[in-house]
């Protein structure tokens, strides 16, 4: 009996192989016999952070492979599994081939969820050996860098590929916006007022002060203690923004 082979776009056995690939993979997996990545050309290979790893401290890179959920908390994040989700990624090359190196990375669960239920969904589908191929922007923050934790990132967003590997997706990280300390009327706990802009909090001799400019431009220190309450609730929520805003990708220089 004779087989009749379909007929495909193009002549060669590669292009035919390829279009069976995307037919036979959903668009979220890359199998490793996928032939290119759309990479953008900015990613960072992990040899390089390796090799010169305090170059990148609370500097923006990207690094792209498969990420996959990892309850994995070291180095300096080994007391934030309560603050962070936990991602492991196996790097990829743009012609999709695995390096051998890999990356364990952090991200805050206040704006991760989507970041989360999609790897999850993911790993419901496929597997434990389910990765899901991904780009992701990172940095190494200053406040957690330990040099033998070189490879520990945050993660600042997360990028999925589109549909039969044509591009990358919008970043699923959904940072609030970076707060902006306006100037406003500030009163105290004898009705006094004055027109500042709220600057920040300084400790000293374990009295929490705010520190207050004025129109004139100089910068006063407040006794929290002497402020309104209106007031105190003001600095509790910018200063609530500030810390979920603290990795947004505005507050780094691009």
């Amino acid at each position: 009996m004779k087989v009749i082979k379909p007929k495909t776009p193009g002549s060669s056995k590669f292009e035919y192989s390829v279009l069976m690939l995307l037919f036979l993979f959903p668009s979220d997996v890359l199998p490793q016999e996928a032939n290119e990545v759309p990479f953008e050309g900015g990613e960072t290979a992990l040899v390089r952070i390796e090799a010169e790893p305090r170059e990148y401290i609370n500097r923006l890179f990207t690094i792209c492979g498969d990420i996959k959920t990892k309850a994995y908390h070291n180095y300096g994040y080994n007391r934030a599994s309560g603050s962070h989700y936990s991602f492991e990624l196996i790097e990829r090359k743009s012609d999709s081939s695995k390096t051998g190196e890999r990356a364990y990375l952090y991200l805050d669960r206040e704006v991760g969820k989507a970041v989360s239920n999609r790897v999850v969904e993911q790993l419901e589908r496929h597997g434990s050996d389910g990765g899901l191929f991904a780009r992701v922007t990172v940095t190494i923050a200053a406040d957690r860098f330990e040099p033998n934790g070189w490879n520990y990132f945050e993660v600042v967003d997360v990028q999925f590929l589109k549909e039969h590997l044509s591009g990358w997706d919008e970043g699923l990280v959904q940072w609030p916006d970076v707060p902006i300390a306006e100037k406003r009327e500030w009163t105290d706990t004898k009705g006094r007022t004055i027109h500042a802009r709220f600057k920040g909090i300084e400790v000293i001799r374990g009295s929490d002060l705010a520190l207050l400019e004025k129109d004139s431009n100089e910068t006063i220190k407040v006794n929290l203690m002497w402020l309104s309450d209106p007031d105190c609730e003001y600095i509790r929520k910018f200063q609530e923004q500030e810390r979920l805003s603290k990795f947004h990708p505005d507050r780094f220089d691009q």
